[in-house]
């Protein structure tokens, strides 16, 4: 009966005996069910700011008479759930140059939240490190 209540529950029945040596991938479909539980429960939760957001940016119109727009608040929930980021790194070391690109592959660490400005930091990190040529200094040479 233990066993039927967990499945209603979607969630993991932790009395039922594992074997000790399981993949990453074998817990993650483990968890796959309460995961999908728990991305309804965000869904549900995202609704409800959202619109206490909207009545409280309705209430500050009204009381300061300023233009508070409630869509311009980004909410960001991050699970607490382990991923496997030197995994997915060592997978992507394997993949041939070209054939995903960087964005993608980007968007696959948990660790990166944007990956457009996360593009952009590289990108300015390349430019700042790339060496900074004098050509006045350049043609001093070729007179002399």
């Amino acid at each position: 009966m233990k066993i039927l209540w967990y499945q209603i529950a979607c969630h993991i029945n932790h009395n039922e005996k594992i074997q000790s040596n399981l993949s990453g991938i074998t817990l993650r479909s483990r968890l796959i069910v309460l995961e999908n539980k728990c991305n309804l429960e965000i869904k549900a939760h995202k609704n409800m700011v959202k619109n206490r957001l909207r009545f409280l940016f309705m209430y500050l119109n009204l009381k300061k008479d300023k233009a508070y727009d409630y869509k311009d608040v980004k909410a960001l929930y991050t699970p607490n759930i382990p991923s496997d980021d030197t995994a997915t790194g060592q997978m992507l070391a394997q993949v041939p140059e070209g054939a995903i690109s960087k964005d993608t592959a980007r968007g696959l660490f948990s660790f990166i939240n944007n990956k457009v400005v996360e593009a952009a930091k590289v990108e300015k990190e390349k430019q700042e490190e790339m060496p900074k040529i004098d050509l006045n200094s350049l043609s001093d040479d070729n007179e002399g």
